[in-house]
């Protein structure tokens, strides 16, 4: 009986011989892990070029440029008149400027001089003034007139000024020379020159 009383004892102690008894209720989920991120991975490959965008509209019209030389025309002749006849105009081919078509908001500057050596003391004087050919036509005279005496046998007169130019006109400028008396000349000269010039 000490002996039977021994194993029980035993028995309950440790498990031994039983059976299995049936599983257990589940536990409850537990809660979720720290979530953390990883590490960077390398940069991908380049994309391909997208298509080209449209031509945006045209901008306003910009302001006008300043003003500027567009050409400048000139001459040097001597031995332009042998002599004059009174109260007749004079307009020598030495003292012409080749042929020029104006373009668009064109002025001319004309600047011209003349000088005169008479063969005798005279009381006539040297009348210079600008004569411009339009288109081939008989050129008039534009502007005041350049004057000096004879008074010592030497007269010198120049001109200046500005004439406005029509675009696709042709124009030749010249030096118009004329006297009130008739004279006989020794030597005689003129120069010129025309700056054209753009306007804005």
């Amino acid at each position: 009986m000490r002996f039977v009383g021994t194993a029980a004892l035993f028995c309950s102690l440790i498990a031994c011989g039983g059976e299995d008894g049936a599983p257990g209720t589940p536990g409850a989920t537990g809660a979720p892990g720290e979530s953390k991120p990883g590490p960077i991975g390398p940069p991908g490959q380049p994309g391909e070029s997208g298509e080209e965008g449209k031509d945006g509209e045209d901008g306003e019209p910009g302001m006008a440029g300043a003003s500027g030389v567009v050409q400048v025309l000139d001459f040097d002749g001597t031995d332009v008149v042998p002599s004059f006849t009174a109260n007749t105009a004079v307009l020598p081919d030495k003292c012409k400027t080749a042929a020029y078509v104006a373009g668009a908001n064109e002025i001319a500057i004309v600047d011209l001089e003349a000088s005169v050596v008479l063969n005798a003391v005279s009381s006539a004087a040297l009348y210079v003034s600008i004569a411009i050919s339009e288109n081939g036509a008989a050129p008039p005279r534009v502007g005041a007139e350049g004057v000096e005496g004879f008074g010592d046998e030497v007269a010198s007169a120049g001109v200046l000024r500005r004439v406005p130019l029509v675009a696709g006109t042709s124009y030749v400028f010249g030096t118009r020379f004329e006297t009130a008396a008739s004279v006989s000349v020794f030597r005689s000269y003129c120069t010129g020159v025309v700056t054209i010039v753009h306007r804005p």
